[in-house]
């Protein structure tokens, strides 16, 4: 969508494109038909639980329409979880995103390999944070069965932007996990100073 526009889609051609890729999952910025939620509802326990939402809503509508009017806004505080992210959002975000992606790929094969792409990155997001803070460990070894499954389509694919980090995963492990584990330190170190500094 441009911005500046009010726009009309069939659901045909913008549920399943537009919405993914400019709109978002972010449940706060629609407004919806109840009866769209009949037999839907938001993923129980789940953090980021509209990734698992959103999509279906969409589904079932027969038209999107979309408006550059500012009806309401967000308000950003501090806490929130779009600001905050932690590893258990992470590992919330991969279990949607690959729910989500298993559900839309053989109705909706032109954004299959979108989807699978957002899939991955939040499962190497997950599985990096994962092994700095010794998540779950049954967790991590979902995640990790998942790489390995697809570790072909992964080392392969042409949309991936971050090829070589992948090899290094899936070829040097231990070296992989190692870097993360310092870059995650010195992150901390470098917030830990800034907030020093500040008091």
């Amino acid at each position: 969508m441009k911005h500046g526009t009010n726009q009309s889609y069939g659901t045909s051609e913008m549920a399943f494109h537009n919405p993914l890729n400019n709109i978002d999952n972010y449940a706060w910025n629609k407004l919806y038909k109840r009866s769209l939620f009949e037999d839907v509802i938001y993923p129980v326990g789940y953090l980021w639980e509209d990734i698992g939402t959103t999509y279906k809503i969409f589904e079932r509508a027969e038209s999107v329409f979309l408006s550059n009017r500012v009806l309401y806004y967000y308000y950003k505080r501090a806490t929130n979880i779009t600001s905050n992210l932690s590893t258990k959002a992470l590992q919330h975000i991969f279990e949607l995103r690959y729910i989500r992606y298993k559900d839309l790929k053989e109705t909706y094969p032109q954004i299959s390999q979108m989807l699978f792409s957002e899939v991955v990155t939040s499962a190497f997001a997950f599985y990096r944070w994962g092994i700095c803070e010794n998540y779950n460990s049954q967790k991590l070894d979902e995640v990790k069965k998942f790489l390995h499954d697809y570790q072909n389509s992964i080392l392969h694919g042409d949309y991936f932007k971050s090829g070589k980090l992948h090899k290094l995963y899936f070829k040097f492990n231990a070296v992989y996990n190692l870097l993360h584990k310092i870059k995650f330190k010195l992150r901390f170190l470098k917030q830990y100073f800034r907030i020093v500094k500040c008091i």
